[in-house]
């Protein structure tokens, strides 16, 4: 069968450029210093970081933060009582950009492959989120650096030490910083924009000329 190469018009080859997507090195990630090696691996991957910001939430700010997710566990005095446990120390921000940030960030975390039936095939559909670290593939942060299940964190009210955070699409990035806004955890002024001359050699050089 032949294959036809990929010719992306310049506002989708634009829009790859500047995909965006948020990294949390997590509490627990800072205290027990896991976080260097987040931030190692990001930068393996030859991605711009145009925000690195460390800040603590409050209790509104995680509320609304993992609202999507607390929403999904009961009982929910419990739930909230172990997000709450984020706030006692700092999280670091990382705003990641570049091409298929997102996925990246996803998979590196440790999310699971997932896949759906398109036309009669079967199509790839993403990484869903692992919240047992000790089911995370070995090479991802989870994987590699704990060997947790959340039956004992759970018990003890504690959240599971999974390190690291990342956006599950470009709608959940978006809201995810106007939190980090609105609660004033980062400001407009703490993004920057640089150039990195290794993207030419990675993805060749940017023309978004129509």
């Amino acid at each position: 069968m032949t294959k036809h190469l990929v010719k992306l018009e310049p506002n989708e080859l634009k829009r790859r450029y500047e995909e965006r997507t948020l990294v949390l090195c997590k509490t627990e990630g800072i205290v027990l210093g896991v976080y260097p090696e987040i931030l190692q691996a990001i930068q393996r991957l030859r991605y711009k970081t145009p925000l690195i910001r460390l800040f603590k939430f409050t209790e509104e700010s995680v509320a609304e933060f993992y609202a999507l997710v607390i929403e999904k566990w009961e009982p929910k005095e419990d739930i909230i009582k172990i997000f709450l446990k984020f706030t006692v120390n700092p999280t670091l921000a990382v705003v990641v950009e570049g091409p298929n940030s997102i996925l990246s960030m996803r998979k590196l975390a440790g999310g699971l492959p997932t896949y759906k039936i398109e036309s009669g095939k079967v199509v790839f559909a993403g990484y869903e989120g692992q919240f047992q670290p000790l089911m995370a593939p070995m090479g991802t942060i989870r994987g590699d650096y704990s060997s947790a299940d959340i039956a004992v964190p759970d018990t003890n009210l504690i959240p599971a030490p999974n390190y690291m955070h990342a956006s599950e699409n470009e709608t959940e990035y978006r809201r995810e910083i106007s939190i980090l806004l609105k609660y004033k955890h980062i400001t407009e002024n703490d993004f920057f924009r640089y150039e990195r001359p290794d993207w030419e050699t990675i993805w060749g050089k940017a023309d978004f000329r129509e």
